[in-house]
């Protein structure tokens, strides 16, 4: 094997630190994605076990949506959707292990269950969708 040099040592660095970041942000749990209808996504509660007790999240995706979302069941009677997308770089937000706050994995940003932000550096809180559970049915209006 030959040296490795300062040059090849600080490219190979770039190199581990760009996919590292790139890991972080990749999505993680259950997802699904979901083709709206009349103005509203509907996801089965049946298709979302996680959704059936409080504190934990699901990842969904809709057809003609950009953002990525996330509906995290709150109480009996609530659960919320949000976008997961950070509005400091981009990153994906995970729920938090205690469950209580949403955590973007890339530069420390913490938001609310609500989506509110707790601490930066994202400039912006996470955008909240109007949601509903109607039976065993989750209805996202888009």
């Amino acid at each position: 094997m030959g040296k490795l040099g300062r040059r090849d040592a600080l490219v190979g660095g770039v190199h581990l630190t760009v996919l590292a970041g790139a890991s972080a942000c990749a999505s993680s749990g259950s997802s699904a994605t979901v083709v709206p209808s009349g103005g509203e996504a509907r996801v089965e509660l049946a298709t979302a076990p996680e959704l059936g007790e409080i504190g934990r999240a699901y990842n969904f995706k809709v057809d003609g949506v950009k953002d990525h979302l996330v509906a995290v069941r709150v109480s009996e009677d609530e659960v919320r959707v949000l976008s997961r997308v950070c509005g400091h770089m981009g990153c994906k937000v995970n729920l938090a292990a205690d469950a209580g706050s949403f955590d973007c994995p890339c530069h420390g940003s913490r938001f609310e269950l609500d989506g509110g932000l707790i601490e930066g550096p994202s400039p912006t809180p996470l955008k909240r969708y109007e949601a509903r559970v109607d039976g065993g049915v989750l209805v996202v209006s888009i």
